[in-house]
């Protein structure tokens, strides 16, 4: 983000500059800046320095907060918008006149001012070839969650196709439910490692001043050394970085999700180079487990658009159907996979290899259950394809949780800095202290 850009931003996320409110804000942060100097012993020019850096820092920080508030109210309203369309839609069967219901639950705002663009574009445009996929596109460009995507797509192709859609909305009514519960306990988790920072940055500013505190009580008075005063600065500037980065994860949307893509086809591209050559390299380990790993985080995302196909195609269909709004990752194997199916259709083989070369035992039983269907054996086709929906959902959740929990990894990362922080700081005020005591003796010494 760029200075210049700063108050564009600021805008966007409902805030009016007036600067009685800046100035009161000046004020609380000259009294913090002049409480932390005279609590460490920092000359003026010190705090000057300290002052400025957090100038610099404040409309980032007020950005943060600002942001972290407009992006819960979107996961609300998307939330919402995403449940009664579905229900909505279920009734109706006609995506007009569910976006029209669903537009008076929201009497103004974001959410309503989109809806009423898509009913806008269907109502008044006659040059599509697909009104209603552009229509909805609209509202996806604003909230571009994947879920929301599969929806809309799941919704057209039903109002274009007809059948039976109740299994359908019923499997996405069910991920939507998955989906919020899933970011409600991740905003959760993230506001209560944001406070563990700040008491994480609070513990390790209270050693540095209890150090300095012994030394005064041992007549040996650190701050007035330059080297003590420059540390506690940048001490202090890199802790307010550290609640900043806190802040700024906390912000991250909710409804923007990004799938792995093409940095993990240039890792598949190096492992098939490797082995082309004939030979491991050592980080060759490595590099399969980040693959696997983003594999289990798309495979579900396929699936699922694979499921809905399947209320009203055959399986080699949905599967050739499924390959356009694929996630990038999955193209290359699906791609190998419908050629397989084009050259001997009933080979189940085909199903067999897919992504096989990566040992994942979900996708391989999923697999072959698709062979199962297509062939039409093991039973009634309906019961397996809801046992792939049952599967998908687990999946699809542990692989989101699965993310969570590496974005959890990083906060946890930022509650440790400020202590290694306030320990290199106390490293050099304790070869001060001693120099300090060096330079006692040698004076009782004379």
């Amino acid at each position: 983000m760029r200075l210049k850009n700063i108050k564009e931003e600021l805008e966007t996320y409902g805030y009016k500059f007036d600067l009685s409110k800046t100035m009161i804000w000046i004020v609380i942060g000259g009294t913090i800046v002049v409480a932390v100097g005279r609590t460490f012993g920092l000359p003026v020019i010190y705090m000057i320095a300290l002052a400025a850096g957090l100038g610099f820092i404040a409309p980032f920080f007020i950005t943060c907060v600002l942001k972290v508030q407009f992006e819960e109210k979107r996961f609300a309203e998307i939330n919402i918008y995403m449940e009664q369309l579905l229900y909505s839609f279920q009734k109706s069967g006609k995506i007009l006149s569910s976006l029209r219901d669903v537009q008076q639950l929201f009497e103004s705002g974001n959410m309503h001012d989109a809806i009423g663009e898509s009913i806008s574009y269907m109502e008044h445009t006659y040059d599509s070839d697909d009104i209603a996929g552009d229509a909805l596109g609209i509202l996806e460009k604003k909230y571009p969650a994947n879920l929301l995507y599969t929806i809309h797509k799941y919704c057209n192709q039903v109002e274009i196709n007809g059948g039976e859609s109740a299994m359908g909305i019923n499997l996405l009514l069910e991920a939507r439910r998955m989906w919020a519960d899933r970011c409600m306990e991740l905003m959760k988790m993230k506001r209560q490692k944001v406070l563990q920072i700040i008491l994480s940055v609070g513990i390790s500013i209270f050693m540095c001043w209890m150090l300095i505190t012994v030394g005064k009580r041992m007549n040996i008075d650190i701050c007035q050394y330059a080297i003590t005063r420059v540390t506690m600065v940048v001490t202090l500037w890199i802790d307010v970085l550290i609640i900043y980065q806190g802040c700024k994860t906390l912000s991250k949307s909710l409804c923007e999700t990004r799938m792995p893509g093409e940095e993990v086809l240039d890792k598949i591209a190096k492992l098939q180079r490797h082995s082309g050559k004939g030979g491991m390299h050592p980080f060759d380990g490595f590099i399969k487990r980040d693959i696997r790993k983003a594999l289990e985080q798309v495979f579900p995302q396929w699936l699922l658009q694979v499921s809905l196909l399947l209320q009203g195609e055959n399986v080699q269909v949905a599967l050739a159907k499924s390959y356009e709004d694929a996630p990038v990752l999955m193209k290359p194997f699906l791609r190998k996979l419908l050629q397989s199916l084009r050259d001997n259709p009933g080979d189940m083989m085909a199903y067999v290899n897919f992504m096989q070369e990566y040992n994942l035992p979900q996708v391989q039983s999923t697999m072959k259950m698709l062979y199962s269907i297509s062939e039409g054996n093991g039973g009634r086709a309906s019961s397996q394809i809801e046992d792939i929906i049952r599967r998908n959902q687990i999946m699809y959740d542990q692989s989101e949780k699965m993310k969570n929990s590496d974005e959890m990894a990083g906060m946890y990362a930022l509650f440790l800095a400020p202590q290694i922080t306030a320990g290199m700081k106390m490293l050099v005020d304790m070869f001060v202290m001693f120099y300090g005591m060096i330079s006692a003796g040698f004076v009782m010494g004379g």
